[in-house]
C-alpha cells in the first residue's frame, strides 16, 4: 500500500531540492548565494530538471503495475489513512512555503510588480498546518492498522485527550501570558496559539509515553526482565517503529520552541556612534563597527555588535574555557548512568537481537 505514492514523494522531493538550488543560484529569488545573472547556467538547470521528470515519471509509468497494491483503504479511522493525511498536510506546506517564496517573482513577472510577503504572511498560514500536523502525529500512532474499533479508540485516546485538557486548563492558571492571542488565519482572527500549541504538545509527549510503556510491558511479559531492560530490548527490536516515535518527540520539542515566538522582544534602537549600549530583554549590547565590504555583485554594510548576557554588563568577552568545563560536566550524569545500567543495557540489546 502506497507504493506509488511513496516513489512520486521520493521523486518530487529529488525535484524540489534542485529547484530550490536553481532558484537560489541563478539569482531568480533574491539571496547572497546567488552566482549572479547567468542565463547559460539557468538553461542547464532547466534540461536537467526536464530530463530528470520525464525519465523518473517514465519509469514510474513503465512499472506502475509492480507497484500497485493489491490492499486498499478500509476504514478512515486507520493508522494507513492517518499516515496518508500527514502526508498530503505535509506536501501542502512544502508547495505553499514554494508558492510563497516564489511569489515576489511571480507578481513581478505578472504584474510588472515586486510584491513581497514576510513573516506575518507565513505565519497566517503555516500555524493552522502546524497544529494539524503536530495533532495527527500524535494521534497516528494510536489508530490500528487497517480499522480501529470504538473500544480501541477510548482504550488508546482517553489519556493523552486527558493530557491535553488539563493542559489547556492548568496552563492559563498557572501561566496567565499563555492566553496571549495572535492572528491565526485571517487577519480579524486572533487565538491563543501558544496555548493551543503547548496543549497538542502535551497530548503528543502523552501519546508517545503510552507507546513506550505499553511496548515496555508487552516486552516484560515476554521476557521477564526488569522495565528498564525490557524497554531498551523492545526499541532495538523494533527500531523503526520506535524510532519513528522518538522522531516524533523532537518534532514535540521543536513546536514547544516554535510557540515561544508569541513572546518575541522587539526594540528598535537609533545609535549615534560606535561604542553605544543599550538594553533588550536582560541582554546587553554594545556598538562595535561598521564595515563596508565589496564583492563582483554586491556591496556590503555589516554592522558588528557585541552581546552580553552572563558576563556581566560591561564584559564581552566569551567565557570558552568555563563553557568547555560546563560541557564537560553535563556529560557526567550520563557516564554515571551507562556505568550504572551497562549490564541491562547489555541485556536489552541482546534480547532485542537475538531470536
Amino acid at each position: 500500500m502506497l507504493k506509488v505514492w511513496n516513489v512520486v514523494l521520493i521523486v518530487v522531493t529529488f525535484f524540489l531540492t534542485i529547484f530550490g538550488t536553481f532558484m537560489t543560484r541563478s539569482g531568480i529569488v533574491q539571496s547572497v548565494h546567488a552566482f549572479g545573472q547567468d542565463n547559460e547556467l539557468a538553461v542547464l538547470f532547466l534540461i536537467f530538471m526536464s530530463v530528470m521528470l520525464v525519465i523518473a515519471f517514465g519509469l514510474i509509468f513503465f512499472r506502475l503495475p509492480a507497484l500497485r497494491s493489491a490492499n486498499e483503504y478500509e476504514s478512515f479511522l486507520s493508522r494507513e489513512f492517518a499516515f496518508l493525511l500527514n502526508n498530503i498536510l505535509l506536501l501542502a506546506m512544502a508547495f505553499f512555503v514554494l508558492f510563497a517564496t516564489m511569489f515576489p517573482t511571480i507578481s513581478e513577472y505578472v504584474m510588472q510588480q515586486r510584491i513581497n510577503v514576510g513573516q506575518v504572511f507565513f505565519n497566517r498560514f503555516m500555524a493552522p498546518m502546524g497544529l494539524l500536523l503536530l495533532l495527527l502525529m500524535g494521534a497516528g500512532p494510536l489508530f490500528a492498522w487497517r480499522h480501529t474499533r470504538a473500544r480501541r479508540l477510548v482504550d488508546q485516546f482517553w489519556f493523552p485527550t486527558a493530557v491535553l485538557v488539563a493542559t489547556l486548563i492548568a496552563l492559563p492558571i498557572f501561566w496567565p501570558p499563555s492566553l496571549e492571542k495572535a492572528e491565526f488565519f485571517a487577519p480579524n482572527v486572533h487565538l491563543p496559539v501558544a496555548l493551543i500549541c503547548y496543549g497538542l504538545v502535551a497530548f503528543v509527549l502523552s501519546s508517545m509515553a503510552q507507546e513506550f510503556y505499553r511496548g515496555t510491558k508487552v516486552r516484560r511479559q515476554q521476557t521477564g526482565t526488569d522495565p528498564f531492560t525490557a524497554l531498551v530490548g523492545v526499541i532495538f527490536a523494533k527500531r523503526r517503529k520506535y524510532g519513528g516515535y522518538i522522531v516524533h518527540l523532537g518534532i514535540a520539542v521543536m513546536f514547544f520552541g516554535f510557540a515561544g515566538k508569541t513572546w518575541t522582544v522587539e526594540k528598535t534602537v537609533t545609535v549615534s556612534g560606535i561604542g553605544e549600549t543599550w538594553d533588550v530583554g536582560g541582554y546587553h549590547f554594545e556598538y562595535k563597527d561598521l564595515a563596508l565590504t565589496q564583492n563582483e555583485n554586491r556591496d556590503m554594510v555589516t554592522a558588528t555588535v557585541a552581546i552580553s548576557k552572563f558576563t556581566g554588563t560591561t564584559g564581552f568577552d566569551t567565557p570558552y574555557g568555563t563553557i568547555m568545563a560546563a560541557g564537560v560536566i553535563v556529560t557526567i550524569p550520563l557516564l554515571i548512568a551507562v556505568l550504572l545500567f551497562q549490564r541491562r543495557i547489555v541485556a536489552g540489546l541482546t534480547a532485542g537481537g537475538v531470536k
